[in-house]
C-alpha cells in the first residue's frame, strides 16, 4: 500500500485534490491522508513514517509549506514532494534547494495529477 499525504488549508481544494487523485488511482492500492498545515503534516509523518508522496500548498496557517518541507528534510525524510500552490513559481530556486520533486501552479489540477502519476508509476 502506498500512502499519499495532501497538505492544504482550504477544505474545498483539499477535497478536490483528494477526490481527483482517488479517481485517477482508484484501481491502485493507495491510501490518502490529509493535513491542513505543515505542523499537522509533520505530526502525521512522525507517527506513521510510511508516506510515499507528499503534495503540499505553500501559504497555510501555523506552518507554511516552505517551513514544512525544510523541517521534513531536516528530519531526513526524503519522500517526493510536489508543491501545488498559486505561489510555486515565486520561490522556485528555494524549493529546488529543498529537494522538491515538482512545482505545479494552482489551479492547474490536471498538471498536478500528471506530476503525481509520473511519480506513482515510476
Amino acid at each position: 500500500m502506498k500512502y499519499i499525504l495532501i497538505v492544504e488549508d482550504e477544505p474545498d481544494i483539499l477535497e478536490t485534490i483528494v477526490g481527483s487523485l482517488q479517481d485517477e488511482f482508484g484501481d491502485k492500492e493507495i491510501h490518502f491522508e490529509k493535513a491542513v498545515n505543515g505542523e499537522e503534516a509533520l505530526n502525521i509523518i512522525r507517527e506513521t513514517n510510511n508516506h510515499y508522496l507528499i503534495v503540499t500548498d505553500i501559504n497555510m496557517p501555523v506552518m507554511d509549506g516552505f517551513q514544512f518541507v525544510k523541517n521534513l528534510r531536516g528530519l531526513n525524510f526524503d519522500f517526493p514532494v510536489v508543491v501545488f500552490s498559486a505561489h510555486a513559481d515565486q520561490e522556485e530556486q528555494y524549493l529546488n534547494d529543498l529537494g522538491v520533486t515538482a512545482m505545479i501552479k494552482k489551479p492547474y489540477l490536471k498538471d498536478l495529477i500528471s506530476a503525481v502519476t509520473k511519480i506513482v508509476v515510476d
